[in-house]
């Protein structure tokens, strides 16, 4: 499967727009192991740090299941934080959920 690897500052460049990035797995491969009983879970992986935006999956997380609904729906994110600061951050994102209604 081809991979767009066009940034949004190459379309000034080159005049392309950029295209779909299609997945880096076998999709049909895995697709096999897929259980009908699969729990509604959205998950996230990635060290924690304010660049990766999981203050902002929280909130579109928040948003999604207002507007959409999805009373079974969870959020699981999970990463390394590996310092005081880091720490603090996770903190505030567990803060930041319990305010929107959306921690367990």
């Amino acid at each position: 499967m081809p991979i767009a690897s066009l940034r949004l500052s190459d379309r000034k460049d080159t005049g392309l727009k950029p295209g779909v990035l299609y997945p880096l797995v076998d999709v049909e491969r895995i697709s096999r192991y897929v259980s009908s009983n699969r729990e509604p879970v959205v998950t996230m992986l990635a060290g924690f740090s304010v660049s990766k935006g999981h203050a902002f999956v929280v909130k579109a997380f928040r948003n999604a299941v207002s507007h959409c609904g999805g009373s079974g729906l969870r959020l699981v994110l999970m990463g390394a934080a590996e310092d005081v600061t880091t720490t603090l951050y996770v903190k505030h994102l567990i803060t930041m959920a319990r305010g929107f209604g959306i921690h367990r």
